[in-house]
């Protein structure tokens, strides 16, 4: 998508998330990095608590 109306008009729903994220994280391959999901602004920003 682009950065104009193509992003602005589109939500994009994720069907199986749960299952998809635990058979991606039982993968032999993953080494614990971590994960951002759920994120609808800039994942790194610094949370306000």
């Amino acid at each position: 998508m682009n950065a104009g109306d193509d992003f602005a008009s589109v939500i994009l729903v994720k069907q199986n998330f749960v299952e998809v994220l635990a058979r991606e994280l039982d993968k032999p391959s993953w080494v614990r990095e971590m994960v951002a999901f759920g994120a609808a602004t800039d994942p790194y920003q610094t949370p306000a608590y």
